[in-house]
């Protein structure tokens, strides 16, 4: 199967399928003429509530973010029909940090420096431009060929600078979002807290409890969330905890990403020269 760009008349050869979303599928693409890999999201457009405003928002925000830490989208198109809507972006073929976890639990010291530096740099980039992501989390934040972080999927970003809207992904949610309060571009800073801790500690920091119950499991997370209830390894080191305690405040006073930068954490250990997945 191929998909033709509707401007260039660019062919395109579907490849594996890579995983899915609500209402999408991601696959690795050919370009036929060079050869070139890259990702495509095909979104359904004939599915129940579908909202093309919603994709186009999404579309017109990602486009015009160029940096070396945020995923490069190349273009987007409908298909002839009209019941698929197609979006290029760039292929990170060591996947993600999820991924990375999953092979390795937790990372060192070193690694972690290193990711802070690169999603300290791609949020400030984003930020700089008006655009607050909303669903950092480790599913989102793509490797490329180089273990470059790449900050990736935009489907809930937004260029308001302020917004009551819900949204996130439950265990990477901000309180002042739970509170349906408003809430500005450092709900992607506490989102990045959560990223940093389970690259430390292997898992997240705020769990929910109710087993077989997932609204129970939910309630109890938000409450954990709401309350700061989590807890740290006994051998977790000094440092790193005084920076996640910093981050997993309320927003008034919570860490910016330059006190990140600069926080003794940061500033007191080696940073590594890349990650690996062994």
């Amino acid at each position: 199967m191929s998909l033709i760009d509707p401007v260039t008349n660019e062919k395109y050869i579907i490849g594996k399928y890579l995983g899915k979303g609500t209402s999408s599928v991601v696959h690795l693409v050919t370009k036929e003429l060079d050869s070139e890999l890259y990702t495509v999201k095909i979104i359904d457009t004939s599915i129940k509530n579908f909202n093309p405003a919603f994709v186009q928002n999404e579309i017109n925000i990602h486009i015009k973010q160029k940096h070396p830490n945020v995923l490069n989208m190349q273009l987007s198109f409908f298909g002839p029909d009209n019941n698929k809507f197609y979006i290029i972006t760039d292929y990170c073929v060591n996947d993600s940090l999820r991924s990375l976890i999953n092979s390795r639990k937790k990372l060192e010291y070193p690694e972690i420096r290193y990711c802070i530096f690169q999603l300290t740099n791609g949020l400030k980039y984003l930020h700089a431009n008006g655009v607050m992501h909303r669903d950092i989390k480790l599913d989102n934040i793509l490797l490329d060929s180089e273990m470059n972080l790449k900050i990736a999927d935009f489907g809930y970003a937004t260029t308001e600078l302020t917004s009551k809207q819900p949204l996130g992904t439950p265990n990477y949610v901000a309180p002042e979002i739970i509170l349906r309060r408003l809430y500005d571009n450092r709900v992607d800073i506490w989102a990045l807290g959560v990223c940093i801790y389970i690259l430390a500690v292997g898992k997240v920091p705020f769990k929910g409890t109710g087993e077989g119950d997932k609204n129970m499991q939910l309630r109890s997370l938000y409450i954990n969330i709401k309350n700061l209830t989590y807890t740290f390894p006994d051998n977790i080191d000094p440092d790193f905890k005084n920076l996640i305690e910093g981050i997993f405040t309320p927003k008034n006073i919570r860490l910016s990403l330059i006190d990140i930068e600069n926080h003794p954490f940061m500033k007191n250990g080696d940073i590594a020269k890349t990650l690996n997945y062994v």
